[in-house]
């Protein structure tokens, strides 16, 4: 599913991939796990625990970051976790889309800065789990 310049990251392996090598960056909101990846593809996962308000809170949260998402172009080439936290649910709109926008803001210049951090692992490959 497109959503904007982003596609849906839907594989198990390539959520598992992205979860267990990817960097780490934590917001008051929610967390944001991130891999570079060497094809040009930007794959994002939304993480809401159902401990977490009931269904169509968790679903009103998640249309809010689609939504968000679909305004935000990135052109690093990135599969990203957003996990979200139980403060996410009292955020008023303006204030999510200023974190998400400064997450993925500091996940491309922790990307020029550590050029180290781009992997070659292809995350659709069995082998690199």
């Amino acid at each position: 599913m497109k959503i904007g310049t982003f596609s849906s990251l839907a594989l198990k392996k390539e959520i598992v991939a992205t979860n267990k090598k990817g960097i780490l960056l934590k917001f008051n909101a929610f967390s944001l796990k991130f891999l570079f990846v060497p094809n040009n593809s930007n794959k994002i996962a939304f993480i809401v625990r159902k401990k977490h308000g009931n269904s169509p809170e968790r679903n009103r949260l998640k249309r809010q970051i689609r939504e968000i998402i679909k305004t935000y172009v990135s052109d690093i080439p990135i599969h990203a976790l957003i996990i979200a936290k139980a403060e996410a649910f009292d955020y008023p709109f303006d204030r999510l889309q200023n974190e998400i926008n400064s997450a993925f803001s500091r996940s491309q210049e922790y990307a020029k800065k550590n050029e180290k951090f781009y992997t070659s692992i292809n995350p659709n490959s069995d082998s690199n789990l």
